[in-house]
């Protein structure tokens, strides 16, 4: 890796954890600023080497820090900190989130919404209500860390400023890069799978017109209980897993090889419920129950096999790539 190499992944580094509106410009101020500083050090400023640049990525600190000194909502919560709050703040409000979409489709599935209109501004008050207190929670406790100096324990910090090494920063198309936006999108579907799953799989279905008495068809019959303790655990494990690689920012062999061990897991599982008749209530709920559960199926193989590719040849996968490298 040469030194304009080195810097790329930097300013690429650094603009992930920046919010979309404001990521390009400040790019572009950080590229200049630690230009000037690479110049006043280099021999050849056009190629400078990777230990000069190295040099001034140290004194400048980790991508993290900057990105949060950047941030214009961090006045309470130090630099070090910043990271970490961030990031269960975000998991809170999105299993939060999750929780409260829960309680409304139940609510409307079950007809115990007196008006439409009534339950859907009483979860958005709840769930506003709920959110100011825990973010204020949060912040207290985080800005309480901050002044008593507990935010330079290296557990607390996504990325010590005094370990952490330019020389590993992940490449621009990294396998092992994550996307957060992803990650949160899979915990909160998890939590909303996990509290269906175990309080109202039930008023799962679909609608029949031609039934007054019972809009509604159920899919599963009380025997899918069984599968549900199978369920909650993979998706409560994958969860967990989640959150530990977004506390460590990318994918290891270790995390990707416990992903694809749970994702081949839950499709077992998936494939067990497919196959048992006695969990579907009818013949329309089995068609329209199994056709829902083999497109998750479907898609959890892919995730499988993308995982695997990335693992054994090192780069993400993509359809061009694989193909040209097939036909070469």
């Amino acid at each position: 890796m040469n030194g304009n190499e080195m810097l790329d992944r930097y300013i690429h580094e650094v603009g992930r954890n920046l919010p979309s509106l404001v990521r390009e410009d400040i790019q572009l101020e950080l590229r200049s600023l630690v230009q000037d500083a690479v110049e006043e050090q280099a021999a050849d400023p056009a190629q400078p080497s990777a230990k000069v640049v190295a040099a001034v990525l140290q004194e400048f600190g980790s991508p993290q820090q900057i990105a949060a000194k950047y941030h214009p909502d961090q006045g309470l919560i130090g630099p070090n900190l910043y990271p970490a709050y961030k990031l269960w703040l975000t998991i809170a409000l999105a299993i939060m989130a999750g929780a409260h979409l829960v309680g409304l489709l139940a609510a409307i599935l079950q007809g115990e919404a007196a008006s439409f209109g009534s339950t859907i501004a009483n979860t958005l008050s709840s769930f506003w209500d709920s959110a100011i207190a825990y973010v204020g929670v949060l912040t207290l406790i985080f800005a309480g860390l901050g002044r008593m100096g507990i935010d330079k324990i290296p557990w607390l910090n996504t990325d010590p400023p005094a370990t952490w090494d330019p020389y590993q920063l992940p490449a621009v198309d990294d396998p092992n890069r994550i996307s957060r936006g992803e990650m949160i999108t899979g915990i909160v579907f998890a939590a909303v799978f996990v509290m269906v799953a175990n309080f109202s799989y039930e008023a799962l279905g679909f609608v029949d017109v031609t039934n007054a008495e019972r809009p509604i068809v159920p899919f599963f019959t009380p025997e899918f209980a069984r599968f549900v303790p199978w369920l909650t655990a993979l998706w409560v494990v994958d969860t967990l897993l989640k959150v530990f690689v977004m506390a460590q920012g990318r994918w290891n062999r270790l995390t990707q090889t416990g992903n694809i061990i749970i994702s081949t897991l839950f499709l077992i599982v998936l494939f067990n419920i497919y196959t048992t008749q006695s969990v579907y209530t009818e013949l329309m709920a089995t068609r329209v129950a199994q056709g829902i559960i083999g497109l998750v199926m479907l898609v959890t193989l892919w995730e499988i096999g993308t995982h695997v590719y990335g693992l054994v040849a090192g780069r993400p996968f993509k359809f061009s790539t694989f193909f040209r490298t097939r036909l070469a």
